[in-house]
């Protein structure tokens, strides 16, 4: 059985001439093989995410009926996630080997909910006079602000990283920008527990599942949990030191028609510890259709970024965001 390839690519190179393409290449073989990598080198400042995970400290030690005052709003996405009221394989498709496809699940089955508790921070900027101004996934941030730390990996995700990945697939280098501009983007804090001492099998973190967009770029304060399954067992991803992790989503493994994998992942705190992480996901501009980049003329299997978003994160909630909305109308 062989070990998944998550390699750590320096992007120091990238500003080096001549070895730009040897970055370019590691991430097209990661992308391809695993869907998962490390970067390292890279331009977000330590001190920036030092602070993002002070802040997400101090938010998830506030007292409960301080954090249900900022709930997350199942229409703007965002807002406090509670504690087991979410679970991520609900929203699965395919990946029959694990028994928790959308297609296989009995409709009346109710996976187990999720050990973690979490809140969503969006792109502020996007005020009434924005044709996105009250449409799904767009929305007035709560407390806590940490707008800096998202606009930053915002840009460096929606300029450099997509471009590489763009280069790794033969195309121009400007290739994603319709699809990065004005994308949906949100950062989340994360707050995993511990296992319970009574539990007799490993309490999932976050269930197995694949993230919804295109990138998805990770920070954790060092404490593992995170596990990527791959020919047919979960192998443990240890973070490197100051490294991002790095992997594909549902939306680029469409345009890729497969190529570029979008892995089943989950995580499982075993630490004895609290366990926080930071990930920031890419996921488009709304209005983008996705298809093919080998047959952009098929469009029987293209689909709206808002309508893909829409489908996964109704089945990931405790109460989808449908029933959500009739009970507000």
């Amino acid at each position: 059985m062989t070990t998944p390839h998550v390699p750590v690519i320096s992007l120091a190179s990238c500003n080096v001439a001549g070895r730009k393409a040897e970055v370019v290449r590691q991430i097209g073989e990661a992308c391809a093989s695993s869907g998962f990598f490390q970067i390292v080198d890279h331009p977000i400042p330590q001190e920036l995410i030092e602070r993002a995970f002070e802040t997400s400290v101090r938010f998830f030690a506030l007292p409960a009926e301080e954090k249900l005052a900022l709930a997350r709003d199942p229409w703007t996405n965002r807002g406090y996630e509670i504690l087991e009221r979410q679970s991520l394989q609900g929203a699965v498709v395919g990946h029959d080997e694990l028994g928790i496809s959308l297609e296989t699940r009995p409709e009346n089955e109710n996976p187990e909910m999720d050990l973690k508790e979490g809140f969503l921070i969006g792109d502020g900027k996007i005020g009434e006079d924005h044709p996105f101004f009250g449409r799904f996934a767009q929305g007035v941030n709560h407390w806590p602000n940490i707008a800096g730390m998202r606009d930053v990996m915002n840009e460096y995700l929606s300029t450099n990283l997509m471009e590489l990945v763009a280069l790794s697939l033969n195309l121009p280098e400007k290739y994603f920008a319709p699809f990065c501009k004005d994308p949906t983007a949100a950062i989340r804090l994360l707050h995993y527990l511990p296992q319970r001492a009574d539990a007799i099998e490993p309490q999932i973190g976050a269930s197995a599942h694949t993230d919804f967009g295109a990138l998805t770029l990770l920070a954790t304060s060092g404490t593992p949990g995170l596990e990527l399954w791959s020919d047919g067992k979960w192998f443990p991803i240890e973070p490197a030191h100051g490294a991002y992790v790095v992997n594909v989503g549902d939306l680029l493994q469409m345009y890729t028609t497969g190529k570029y994998l979008s892995s089943l992942h989950r995580v499982i705190n075993r630490s004895g510890n609290e366990r926080y992480s930071i990930p920031f996901f890419l996921d488009g501009n709304l209005d983008a259709i996705v298809k093919s980049i080998y047959d952009t003329s098929d469009t029987v299997n293209a689909v709206s970024v808002e309508s893909h978003l829409r489908t996964r994160f109704d089945g990931t909630y405790q109460q989808p965001m449908a029933a959500k909305m009739a009970q507000v109308a």
